[in-house]
């Protein structure tokens, strides 16, 4: 995976307004396994500011978005970063964002520099 993909990923897709020397560090695991057992299909940190987390909608519902969130605070906080976005790949982003939003809403734990999208497959990297 090309660092151009990830970049245009997080400003076009995901919004981040970060400026251009964030994006000279990209660091990408595939694969990860969270503390909660959800299994991420990619974790990406940028800039050492900026914390992705990319779960498949067959690998994260609904109902694991608040020990998915507390796993990813954690880590955001852990370790200084300023933000963390949780992106689910849903082939129907429609009725998944519903319910995705929904569950997230409700989370007391989270806070403004965390953030949740809900992508079709085509634009996720």
């Amino acid at each position: 995976m090309d660092k151009e993909s990830i970049k245009n990923f997080a400003v076009d897709v995901l919004g981040c307004g970060c400026g251009q020397s964030v994006f000279n560090s990209i660091d990408v695991a595939e694969g990860v396994r969270l503390d909660c057992g959800v299994r991420l299909s990619k974790k990406i940190l940028i800039g050492n500011r900026l914390l992705i987390y990319i779960a498949d909608v067959k690998e994260c519902s609904p109902a694991d978005i608040e020990s998915v969130v507390r796993d990813g605070l954690a880590e955001r906080d852990a370790n200084g970063y300023n933000r963390l976005r949780l992106v689910i790949v849903a082939p129907e982003t429609e009725g998944a964002a519903e319910a995705y939003s929904a569950a997230f809403g409700k989370l007391m734990t989270r806070d403004e520099k965390c953030h949740i999208h809900i992508v079709k497959p085509g634009d996720a990297v």
